[in-house]
């Protein structure tokens, strides 16, 4: 339950976020690179910097006010830039010009595994303090995981997490029990807080919000959403390069692009409708950033006549890829977009796998060897929203196939298929998140997992990948991954309609690092 309260809330949250440009869902094609995007060299913007040179201030564009300012409940993107920027982290993960990611000290300065990589033993830097003046020890990084296990919405990030031990005040073990591959990626967002100040008063430190991260919270407009942080003196490592950073909510992306274009906010990230809109102007720098957050079409396969094999391939060969990316995105697709939902910074999509395509003909022979009598009727079609499912429904239709597209409140949507109360379903903002391939396999497609909405299951996919979670060696990882992922194409429970491509675009002379979606830490930004 906790994994899928999180997985649901972070894909409501992305849907919210490029609503105004990919009406609220997420596309795919084999479209290439977005035309038009400008490539950066290095760390992106123009060295001179103009005037902008001599700033020591930028301000940034949010999407959303945030509902939940603890950080043991981390679970979306408003919530990243602000505690990302408050808190430390035991790992930081960098992301490199090419979209791949690696692991970074943070908090720990170095780590060792221990017994055969069930144990991984971290080295705090032992000149971290909190902004209250109290240093940051070993029992806070053991209270904080602790804590996170308890979080409906942190759970997953602890995952496995067996237990916690502080060896010293500046040595923290932690232990999986055995060899876990997902770690320590998925400890990234794991806010290391002062246990003593939050447990006396966490409302209190809500407000205050007591971290050993590079900014501090200066102010925080309730009202609005707004707020500014100022770098932190007490802060261990080096110190940003700029000074203030003011978060302006703007909830309307359309508007937030206008402010973009007149000055008022610096940075803002987007999808390609609204990339489309800024991609010429003089005044503005662009970047395609790594995406990962693709739409999902979910098939249920436990309800007739979906648990035709058959009839599920058909599906998957029935839709107009490139025409969902068209709508959704403008056409603008991420690197690395497939039909199949997989995508992680660490672990890339396997080569040769065969997938699906946009294929009427194949689909009717499919349909054929379904043995089922046309026109096959597979139910109310969820999730259709901005024309896709209405699409999608035509594809279908072309091949023999129909379904009656719904729209559902979205918690009602979300329920039905968490309890499998459907035929066919579309949902949006998905897969993003996932550091590497042994987490994301688990999740979307371990039968006993809360955030595999399709209700997979396959026996063999299930031993395979607590396989690949075991797995130290790099070349049977990745043939397993290559493994599993055919055996759930061809099983044709679900499909990837489209991942889409992010931007970041802002003020000309201001530096931009690669960033996953375009969230870049505030701390890496500078004129």
């Amino acid at each position: 339950m906790k994994k899928l309260l999180a997985l649901l809330l972070a894909a409501m949250m992305m849907t919210a976020l490029f609503a105004g440009c990919s009406n609220g869902e997420t596309e795919q094609t084999d479209t290439p690179d977005a035309p038009g995007t400008t490539e950066p060299e290095g760390d992106g913007g123009d060295d001179s910097g103009g005037e902008n040179a001599a700033r020591d201030d930028v301000t940034v564009w949010g999407n959303m006010m945030i509902d939940n300012y603890n950080p043991i409940d981390w679970s979306y993107a408003a919530q990243n830039n602000l505690f990302e920027s408050v808190y430390s982290t035991l790992v930081k993960i960098n992301f490199k010009d090419d979209g791949t990611a690696e692991l970074a000290p943070g908090l720990a300065e170095t780590w060792e595994t221990e017994q055969d990589g069930a144990v991984w033993v971290f080295h705090l830097n032992p000149d971290a303090v909190f902004t209250n003046g109290e240093p940051v020890t070993a029992e806070d990084v053991k209270f904080s995981f602790e804590s996170y296990a308890q979080s409906a919405f942190s759970a997953p990030k602890v995952e496995g997490v067996v237990s916690v031990e502080a060896r010293d005040e500046h040595t923290v073990a932690i232990n999986t029990g055995e060899y876990d591959a997902r770690s320590p990626w998925n400890w990234h967002q794991v806010a290391i807080v002062e246990a003593d100040a939050y447990q006396a008063d966490a409302e209190a430190y809500m407000d205050e919000q007591i971290g050993s991260g590079p900014y501090k919270l200066e102010s925080l407009d309730a009202a609005t959403g707004n707020y500014t942080l100022v770098a932190s003196d007490t802060f261990y490592g080096e110190k940003p390069a700029i000074g203030t950073v003011n978060v302006r909510v703007i909830a309307d992306q359309n508007s937030a692009v206008i402010a973009l274009q007149n000055g008022e906010i610096d940075y803002m990230y987007m999808a390609g409708l609204q990339y489309d809109l800024v991609k010429d102007d003089e005044n503005l720098e662009t970047q395609q950033q790594p995406g990962y957050y693709g739409g999902w079409l979910l098939l249920n396969a436990s309800v007739e006549p979906l648990n035709n094999q058959y009839l599920r391939q058909a599906i998957g060969y029935a839709i107009d890829y490139d025409a969902q990316a068209q709508i959704a995105y403008g056409g603008y697709v991420a690197d690395g977009n497939s039909t199949v939902m997989f995508g992680t910074p660490v672990d890339p999509l396997p080569e040769g796998l065969n997938m699906y395509s946009y294929d009427p003909e194949k689909a009717k022979e499919l349909v054929a060897q379904s043995g089922l009598e046309t026109p096959i009727d597979i139910g109310d079609f969820y999730g259709g929203s901005g024309g896709r499912a209405e699409l999608i429904q035509q594809n279908l239709a072309a091949v023999g196939i129909t379904c009656q597209p719904v729209s559902l409140e979205n918690f009602a949507m979300l329920e039905a298929y968490q309890k499998g109360n459907y035929s066919i379903g579309l949902m949006g903002g998905i897969g993003g998140g996932y550091m590497t391939a042994a987490d994301q396999l688990a999740s979307l497609y371990g039968s006993d997992s809360a955030a595999n909405l399709p209700h997979y299951s396959n026996p063999e996919v299930d031993d395979l990948i607590i396989t690949l979670n075991r797995t130290q060696d790099k070349a049977a990882y990745d043939a397993l991954v290559a493994e599993i992922l055919q055996i759930v194409i061809d099983d044709a429970c679900s499909f990837n309609t489209g991942t889409g491509a992010y931007f970041s675009a802002y003020a000309k002379g201001l530096k931009v690092p690669t960033a996953d979606t375009g969230l870049v830490r505030f701390a890496e930004l500078s004129w």
